[in-house]
């Protein structure tokens, strides 16, 4: 049985530096959700806390894949159809 595809997408509230809690994080998150239910695509997309890259959020992962970094709302399709691949 093959694994269920997902999305993180770090939401860290880290203090004493540079985190991803922001609103443009927030805003990639939902993005990711409303466009893979659009889409209709079977993909999990959570919140993760902490991929280790703080100065370069926002920060998205595909599970089992490759890590994005700056990702904007823009990203999103993008980055939905090398998950769902």
């Amino acid at each position: 049985m093959a694994a269920k595809k997902g999305i993180l997408v770090c939401i860290n509230p880290r203090s004493g530096g540079p985190a991803c809690i922001g609103e443009a994080s927030r805003e990639v998150f939902r993005a990711f959700r409303k466009r893979a239910k659009e889409r209709g695509v079977d993909i999990q997309i959570d919140r993760n806390v902490c991929m280790g890259y703080c100065s370069h959020g926002p920060n998205v992962k595909i599970l089992g894949g490759p890590f994005f970094h700056e990702v904007t709302v823009d990203d999103v399709n993008r980055i939905l159809d090398l998950a769902s691949q």
